[in-house]
């Protein structure tokens, strides 16, 4: 089952009686209840007050809120015992809600004859949204929810609850179990790597605190040794039951090689400790020495060359690869966004000098929701696409470039996602890259193949996944937008096909500091005619 979800019937093995009507079938939500009713309305993204007289109805919610098993958690159901005294059992298995760290385990138990509701709680995590404990009727009219879990904010743990009808059918007493818990610090990571960093630029990674308990927590401070990765925090801050704090880590370092830290984390709950990690290496500058070549050649046979240098005048170590694709280019250049349209006004869209990759210009998002803008291109069916991406993750949410075909689905999607970890997040394959926010990271998508439904997925030269699956059979417009509040920034997008008529030599390699290569650049007439 995967996010904002409804499940097929599934069989109880018996007859079972909610609020005096007889069901032997029920769907299951994604997002943390089960229903009778013939609904495919998944209930995203919290969980509704009850009773209410809506499209969701005729339910029991264990833990109706934005929950998200597309990243992790499993679903399970079975029928154990014998007639009369069976049971119909549906296991919650560590599901994660979406954009918050908090887990949901829980067991949902349909009693036979008795028709007792029993919902077992192991762990019921904070999510951020308001989420909903309780049953509701066929028509809305009547609902019982666990106090303090209409929704609204809770958590629990090591729990069960028990709805058990009484002589009228209509008629329902709640009994609550609850076993309590005091303050309790819960950590995003104990581990954070900023990776392979350059000399003198800043980099940022959150840390996320949470009191998982049920008393308030007190955060004495923070403390650590190393005085390039810095923080603000203010000591003693306290912390009610499943809030939050976020603590922005920064490191900006001019001190060449590895760097190893430790976070102390000092509270009313104990004490926890977080490692910080960070190589830096020294930073390349590339400069060529020609911007524009020009190359005669006879139409028919025979080839031309001409040549550039390629310098690294930096500190650092400069990889490089040389390729030439054609067709569509999309570069900014011109310093305005004419040709894209824009579906919402909380997006500011611009192109934007002092952050582009190569040139002047680079397209700059910022807003919320889930709407953007949009490139109409024509209908292609491309081998090559590559672009600039610069994300700015703020606490949680994030961004995307999507390749839509000519009815307006997505073929390639990639997102850059926030939620205590950082990613690029393929959404057609579900699957996810570790990035860092402020940094340009080089996509690519190579060796595509509409026929087979194929391409090979590029991150800065790197082979992320190969044979990808696409989506669709074309592209046809290029979607660029920002989930929740984000900004970040796009530039140079190159759609096409290889170019086999012009070739480098060579076309990679590795310019230590203060060197330099020419390269050479070849036109063949033979592959420019066929």
């Amino acid at each position: 089952m995967s996010d904002d979800q409804v499940s097929a019937f599934l069989p109880l093995g018996f007859s079972f009686d909610f609020f005096g009507n007889e069901y032997t079938q029920v769907r299951l939500s994604s997002n943390g209840f089960m229903t009778f009713n013939n609904s495919t309305s998944s209930g995203c993204c919290e969980g509704r007050y009850i009773p209410t007289d809506d499209s969701y109805n005729n339910l029991i919610a264990f833990a109706w809120s934005d929950l998200n098993p597309r990243e992790v958690g499993s679903f399970q159901y079975f029928t154990i015992g014998t007639a009369p005294n069976r049971i119909f059992v549906i296991d919650v298995v560590n599901l994660s809600h979406y954009g918050f760290p908090g887990r949901v385990t829980s067991q949902i138990q349909l009693h036979e004859t008795t028709n007792i509701i029993e919902i077992h709680t192991t762990e019921m995590g904070y999510g951020g949204d308001v989420h909903t404990m309780g049953i509701e009727n066929i028509d809305g009219t009547i609902g019982y929810a666990v106090e303090g879990r209409n929704a609204s904010i809770w958590t629990a743990e090591e729990e069960m609850v028990q709805f058990i009808p009484e002589y009228c059918k209509d008629s329902v007493i709640v009994e609550v179990t609850v076993n309590d818990t005091p303050a309790q610090i819960d950590l995003s990571t104990t581990e954070i790597d900023f990776g392979s960093v350059e000399s003198g630029a800043t980099y940022k990674q959150e840390l996320t605190i949470t009191n998982s308990g049920c008393n308030t927590l007190t955060i004495d401070s923070l403390r650590n040794a190393e005085s390039v990765f810095t923080y603000s925090f203010a000591d003693n801050q306290t912390l009610n039951p499943g809030n939050s704090i976020i603590v922005e880590i920064q490191l900006n370092s001019s001190v060449l090689g590895t760097i190893t830290d430790t976070i102390g984390v000092f509270t009313t709950a104990g004490n926890e400790t977080v490692n910080l990690s960070a190589t830096i290496v020294e930073s390349p500058l590339m400069e060529v020495s020609e911007d524009t070549l020009e190359l005669t050649i006879n139409a028919c046979s025979g080839n031309e060359s001409a040549s550039f240098i390629l310098s690294n005048n930096g500190n650092g170590s400069l990889n490089y690869t040389i390729s030439t694709y054609g067709q569509f280019v999309e570069d900014f250049e011109d310093g305005n966004t004419d040709g894209w349209s824009t579906d919402h006004d909380l997006i500011t869209m611009e192109s934007q000098n002092n952050e582009s990759v190569i040139g002047d210009y680079a397209l700059h998002i910022q807003g919320d929701d889930y709407n953007g803008t949009k490139l109409n291109i024509g209908e292609r069916k491309p081998t090559y696409i590559s672009f600039w991406i610069k994300p700015n993750l703020q606490a949680w949410g994030g961004g995307a470039i999507a390749f839509e075909d000519n009815n307006s689905n997505d073929a390639f999607d990639l997102d850059f996602w926030s939620d205590g970890n950082r990613y690029f997040y393929d959404d057609i394959n579900n699957i996810e890259y570790p990035i860092i926010e402020e940094k340009w990271y080089f996509i690519e998508y190579k060796n595509i193949d509409f026929n087979n439904n194929t391409f090979d997925w590029y991150v800065d030269g790197e082979l992320a996944v190969e044979d990808n699956y696409i989506g669709r059979d074309n592209i046809s417009a290029i979607r660029i937008y920002s989930d929740e509040t984000n900004e970040f920034y796009i530039d140079d997008i190159y759609i096409g096909d290889e170019v086999d008529w012009l070739s480098f030599n060579p076309a990679g390699g590795s310019l230590a500091s203060s060197t330099d290569s020419e390269i050479n650049v070849t036109m063949n007439a033979d592959g420019l005619n066929s």
